[in-house]
């Protein structure tokens, strides 16, 4: 599941950083609310940031990203 860690600390990378102009993901998660919603089957539990979507979930750092800037490849390939 090291996609899924890749995946949350790149977006959170790219939102503060004007050095990435291009992120591809692969097979990463695309929100919080999905791993909450696959906790148990996933164990998933040290991923979530507390309270963290009482602010955003990830689909909003990739709006505040751009989305002609985050390549998102083979995400639904993550819960199967």
């Amino acid at each position: 599941m090291q996609q899924v860690f890749t995946t949350i600390t790149a977006l959170h990378v790219a939102l503060f950083s004007n050095q990435i102009v291009t992120l591809n993901l692969y097979n990463g998660i695309k929100s919080y609310k999905e791993i909450l919603e696959n906790l148990i089957k996933k164990n998933w539990y040290s991923y979530i940031i507390n309270d963290c979507l009482k602010y955003y979930d990830l689909p909003d750092l990739i709006n505040l990203i751009g989305k002609n800037k985050v390549n998102l490849l083979g995400m639904n390939d993550l819960l199967k």
